[in-house]
């Protein structure tokens, strides 16, 4: 594959329209700035951590941190947009979306750096996610911060989008999805197919069953791996009885040996806003901020991770509740209750027989700007 001789000449052509674009007549009322501020407490059990106490990184107990602290920038001239984003957390700084694009009422082509549109949640900012973490088929298996270009058309409410990527390990992959919002934009449904060159490299999901400050005990076969393709599928209805929403990812990945694993995952759940403040939108689910102050969210969540193939490997559920209060339309506290079971090659310090189960208690102060 040649993406990388793609993407590179496709970044700096849209550069260089931006740059020119950028005229005297442009000023910086053209230019918006936003953000968010995450600041998070979790209690979780010693199911969450590590068997081996010199590398387990936390125990039962209150852990907190400043889990995020990002700021974009946005701006348009015409048909052009440009979005930067800069992230602080307690590992340290990084750089976000970088992302050009080129937009008519028909055609987006973009290029930078961004997430693959894979799914509705995995692209979901934290100032819309209902939920504290992402859930567990997002975490193990969407590509992440990536180079990127691509190309997406809209005709009415479909959207057709092409993508090339070279995600953080270096891992490149084409991306195809279709979208389509339905009964007068209540439904959004989705499909999306990716293939991916591992390149021989050495491969194995490692993901946090709950918490973020927790270890990564689920855990799939390990092994080398040539090339993964990604089957994924989302559908989100908004109506009167709230927000429903659902995914499935499967997955199946052949080793350098000529082994195939099959791995795969799901998620379902129901928010209820006191306000009716959710809606779909441009292909995407979201908040209207000003109708979110004083109201509530009632959040209920199953969903489970198959990462278990050929006798290796791990596979877990969860059950979430969670309750959110917004006092003010650019602040809310959130509360998620959870409770895990987990079998198969557990890393967990709690594993018995192969099995375990744990709960653990995350709650965040979520403020915009």
């Amino acid at each position: 594959m040649k993406i990388r001789k793609i993407i590179l000449p496709v970044c700096l052509t849209l550069t260089g329209l931006t740059l020119t674009s950028f005229t005297p007549e442009s000023t910086a009322e053209d230019v918006k700035f936003s953000g968010y501020l995450l600041a998070d407490a979790d209690y979780f059990d010693e199911f969450y951590s590590k068997a081996d106490a010199d590398d387990a990184a936390t125990d039962s107990s209150w852990h907190s941190e400043i889990r995020a602290l990002k700021v974009s920038a946005r701006w348009k001239h015409e048909n052009l947009r440009f979005k930067g984003q800069y992230k602080w957390q307690s590992g340290g700084g990084e750089w976000g979306d970088l992302l050009i694009s080129y937009r008519t009422d028909a055609v987006n082509v973009f290029a930078g750096r961004s997430e693959p549109a894979t799914s509705q949640e995995a692209n979901m900012s934290y100032k819309q996610l209902p939920v504290i973490e992402r859930s567990l088929p997002v975490r193990a298996f969407a590509a992440g911060q990536s180079d990127i270009a691509g190309i997406d058309w809209r005709r009415s409410e479909q959207q057709l989008q092409l993508a090339l990527f070279r995600n953080d390990d270096d891992h490149i992959g084409v991306q195809l999805r279709f979208s389509q919002q339905a009964l007068s934009d209540s439904l959004l449904w989705a499909v999306a197919a990716e293939q991916r060159d591992l390149q021989g490299d050495n491969y194995q999901i490692k993901t946090r069953a709950a918490a973020h400050l927790s270890d990564k005990v689920i855990r799939s076969p390990r092994f080398y791996a040539d090339q993964q393709n990604l089957l994924q599928a989302d559908i989100a209805l908004i109506n009167d009885l709230g927000w429903f929403s659902a995914e499935y990812w499967l997955t199946s990945t052949t080793a350098v040996s000529g082994d195939e694993f099959t791995l795969h995952g799901s998620y379902w759940q129901w928010v209820y806003n006191t306000r009716q403040s959710y809606r779909i939108a441009d292909f995407e689910t979201g908040s209207r901020r000003k109708q979110l102050t004083g109201s509530w969210d009632y959040v209920v969540r199953v969903e489970w991770l198959d990462l278990q193939d050929q006798g290796y490997g791990a596979r877990a559920s969860n059950w979430l509740a969670g309750v959110n209060y917004h006092p003010y339309k650019n602040l809310s506290l959130m509360a998620n209750l959870i409770h895990n079971q987990a079998a198969g090659q557990l890393v967990s310090s709690a594993a018995d027989a192969e099995q375990a189960s744990g709960n653990a208690l995350s709650l965040r102060l979520r403020y915009l700007f």
